[in-house]
């Protein structure tokens, strides 16, 4: 299983509402208390059509995967996400805590079907470490 780090957040109250885009042999396959902890805001059209194409040209094998997750608020990295935003600026990404919980609302796969729904998962450990 292939992972490229690329997500999607909208804020609601307390709770912000992210997606991951990922590429996996099979729904099966992917680790749902693993997934990462890596996100990007949404409407980053660019970030998103970055990791599309770095899918691509990673030669990354596997059906492509977008999870739909709910995360508390609090969980963000302030200082991580601070720090991967100086290197990568366009991705406007933001940075989960190690382990956290997520409710996965949805998964989509390429041809945007609903394909799982209502899972609990977590972010686990799945960071680049110069970002912690």
């Amino acid at each position: 299983m292939y992972f490229y780090v690329i997500f999607v957040l909208e804020t609601n109250t307390k709770t912000m509402e992210l997606v991951r885009i990922i590429t996996a042999d099979s729904l099966e396959s992917i680790d749902i208390n693993n997934l990462g902890n890596h996100f990007t805001v949404e409407g980053n059209e660019p970030a998103i059509a970055m990791g599309l194409d770095s899918l691509s040209s990673d030669s990354q094998e596997g059906e492509v995967f977008y999870i739909y997750v709910e995360v508390d608020e609090k969980e963000i990295n302030k200082e991580a996400t601070k720090k991967s935003n100086e290197y990568y600026p366009l991705e406007k990404e933001v940075v989960t805590n190690n382990n956290t919980a997520i409710r996965i609302t949805e998964i989509y796969n390429e041809a945007q079907e609903v394909v799982a729904e209502n899972i609990t998962g977590n972010t686990g450990e799945r960071v680049h470490e110069w970002v912690m």
